[in-house]
């Protein structure tokens, strides 16, 4: 299994298994498919251990705010909820390392705090970057206003979503002033609530669900039956339409390409997108017809099936399939590509040097 080591915890709080650190894959090929997997590098081919502090959250003071507190001090519910959320977010650490040599949600071994039991949120989780450089995960409690009959703790979809806002935090820190609008608008805002729900239900291969492990099998989130399934000008124009709606757009994308390309190469060409090729195309958003923020992730992902597939490939394809198919493939088209092509060189991610 990947590695979870708890910090400063006592050792009775929550088992932690063997803090042994996963050796890098040489990087795929194309394979039987004709898709390769995107993967990172690491200095030695040595990927960091992931680190977690786990920590109590059922006692909250003004706001709601959680009073954080050993899981030792809160009441056994907590210690049985971070036992399960342990479990899967094992699995998800170890997921992102077998498929893209990822060593956590920053590519650093992930140190985070996880505050479980946060009854004060009912059913929510969260993730957010700390200044320190760790993460933060909220994971809150049963909530039968929105059908959860446990704690997101219990369920693998939910955990691993909110895991990759981290990453696409990680991925898009310390871009300039001029794009920090881009970054503020529900745009951006629903993109990233679609790359973690790609993400997440793709790679635990629950047919596009979300949310279902805790919702007597019914989705929080059916990303191939969203509410609004096509960007046009009304759905611009509605400003009642918040993020999480206006995801189900941008995921739509992703389903319909998979239907034809299948769901792994669709999965690895969204996360090369995030990975190495959406903070570029961000950074293209003044040019003319250039689509601010949808523009720059339907442009990523048509680069990412590139790098995965070969230009020209059925993935590619397929890709700009899904872009049209929810009315936004005028960004996925060769001439917008071309037009917008970043520098030679410039859409290559720098190799990483975290710390072993």
């Amino acid at each position: 299994m990947s590695p979870i080591r708890s910090i400063g915890m006592v050792g009775s709080d929550i088992p932690s298994p063997t803090p042994a650190v996963r050796r890098r894959r040489p990087a795929a090929g194309a394979g039987a498919t004709g898709q390769g997997t995107p993967h990172n590098e690491h200095p030695a081919g040595k990927l960091p251990p992931m680190r977690i502090t786990w920590k109590d959250g059922s006692t909250s003071g003004p706001m709601g705010t959680p009073i954080a507190r050993p899981l030792s001090q809160g009441p056994a519910e907590s210690r049985i909820q971070a036992a399960e959320a342990a479990r899967h977010l094992t699995r998800i650490d170890e997921i992102l390392r077998e498929r893209w040599n990822r060593a956590g949600w920053d590519d650093k071994g992930g140190a985070m705090t996880v505050i479980v039991n946060q009854r004060a949120m009912g059913g929510n989780a969260y993730f957010a970057s700390l200044t320190d450089g760790t993460g933060e995960m909220g994971i809150g409690v049963r909530d039968a206003r929105i059908g959860f009959q446990q704690s997101p703790a219990y369920s693998p979809s939910i955990l691993f979503h909110e895991l990759v806002h981290g990453i696409v935090g990680t991925e898009l820190q310390g871009l300039p002033a001029k794009v920090q609008p881009y970054l503020n608008q529900r745009e951006h805002n629903a993109i990233n609530e679609s790359i973690a729900d790609v993400l997440s239900t793709g790679l635990l291969n629950t047919n596009w669900r979300n949310g279902q492990e805790i919702r007597d099998g019914s989705p929080l989130r059916d990303l191939t039956n969203p509410s609004v399934p096509k960007w046009n000008g009304s759905v611009r124009r509605d400003t009642g339409l918040e993020e999480h709606t206006l995801a189900g757009v941008v995921s739509r994308a992703a389903v319909v390409a998979a239907e034809s390309a299948g769901t792994l190469p669709v999965v690895d060409a969204w996360y090369a997108g995030i990975d190495s090729h959406y903070r570029t195309e961000l950074l293209s958003v003044e040019k003319p017809g250039a689509g601010r923020a949808l523009g720059a992730w339907v442009r990523a992902t048509m680069r990412g099936a590139e790098q995965v597939g070969g230009k020209g490939s059925d993935l590619v394809d397929a890709m700009r399939d899904g872009w049209e198919a929810v009315g936004l493939g005028r960004y996925a088209s060769k001439a917008q590509l071309d037009a917008t092509a970043p520098p030679a060189g410039a859409g290559t991610k720098p190799k990483r040097r975290p710390k072993s």
